[in-house]
Formats: structure tokens, C-alpha cells, sequence
């Protein structure tokens, strides 16, 4: 007999990605030039995470 589980506890997904506003807000000012700890906190997401975003962009392209 197994309870179900809530549809947001998932085993193994890790933490939640990203809105995709918030990421093409952080493309955006990293392409006009602001620093990444001000895109981060422009955003309000961790200067990690813009990070992340940035090295992600740079090896895209």
C-alpha cells in the first residue's frame, strides 16, 4: 500500500530550473555590459546563478 506522492515531490529532480523571464532578463543585461553582481541582484537571483548562465551562453555560442 503506497501513498501518493505530491506532483512537486519528485525523487531526484534536484532543484527547480529556472523562469525563463528571469534567464532572458540575465542574457540580456550581461549582453548590455552590467556586472554580474548587479544583473544578479537587478534579477533577484544569486550571483552563482548568473554565472552559470553566462559560462552556459559563452560555451553555446
Amino acid at each position: 500500500m503506497s501513498a501518493e506522492r505530491p506532483s512537486w515531490l519528485s525523487l531526484g529532480s534536484g532543484r527547480p530550473s529556472l523562469p525563463a523571464d528571469k534567464r532572458e532578463a540575465v542574457e540580456r543585461l550581461l549582453a548590455e555590459g552590467t556586472s554580474i553582481a548587479k544583473t544578479a541582484k537587478a534579477v533577484g537571483v544569486g550571483v552563482a546563478t548568473v554565472h552559470r548562465i553566462k559560462q552556459a551562453s559563452a560555451t553555446a555560442a
